[in-house]
């Protein structure tokens, strides 16, 4: 099993903890007890688009309101150059189909390029 698995896996569990280490502002205004997980299975384009499984999405309700927040998270082991345009393509995917704010997070299990490590 390779780590970045692991760390998906493990994430998983810990959604609402991670929410709240790293982003405090956003996690206050989420009730992070309501977690709930999503159908993963994703289609670019209609009707023959290529097929996306995010590696964890979920929904929180807000506290502002009716509104949910679709988290959209990928955890990467290595960089590749056709990441940022995949994460463009779950972003747009995922506002058409939920139609509520998508908060999408890379985790990259390897130095550079910035944010933290």
């Amino acid at each position: 099993m390779m780590h970045d698995q692991l760390w998906k896996e493990g994430l998983g569990f810990f959604v609402p903890e991670f929410l709240t280490l790293l982003f405090p502002d956003v996690a206050a205004d989420l009730y992070l007890s309501k977690v709930r997980t999503l159908n993963k299975e994703l289609f670019t384009h209609a009707p023959e688009g290529n097929r996306r499984e995010p590696d964890i999405l979920i929904e929180v309700p807000s506290k502002r309101g009716r509104e949910l927040t679709i988290v959209h998270m990928e955890v990467q082991a290595n960089r590749s150059r056709g990441f940022p345009r995949r994460m463009w393509e779950y972003y747009l995917t995922l506002s058409h189909r939920f139609r509520h704010p998508i908060l999408p997070i890379a985790l990259y299990l390897c130095r550079g390029g910035g944010g933290m490590t």
